[in-house]
């Protein structure tokens, strides 16, 4: 987790190997930045992950899960079309 803290100060530790990071504010691509942070902790710790972005967590978590079984690693829902598809797609 001490990795993550390098890319904002508003980090929730949500398991021992889940977080939620607060990107709001961090420019104007937070996908590619969400893709310098799956870059970062693979080179650094060793350890794939994947990242979901959304507005909140719930669907964070979804877009996380779709991000692992669509093998792309970083997957983003900014809005209601992108988050209506997601739940259909985990119903």
């Amino acid at each position: 987790m001490t990795v993550l803290g390098q890319f904002t100060p508003r980090l929730e530790v949500y398991s021992i190997d889940e977080a939620f990071l607060d990107l709001s504010g961090i420019g104007p691509d937070p996908l590619a930045y969400a893709r310098q942070i799956r870059t970062t902790v693979q080179a650094w710790t060793g350890i794939p992950v994947s990242i979901g972005l959304a507005p909140t967590k719930t669907l964070a978590k979804v877009a996380n899960k779709l991000a692992k079984q669509q093998g792309c690693g970083v997957l983003a829902l900014p809005d209601e079309p992108a988050q209506t598809a997601a739940l259909a797609e985990l119903a």
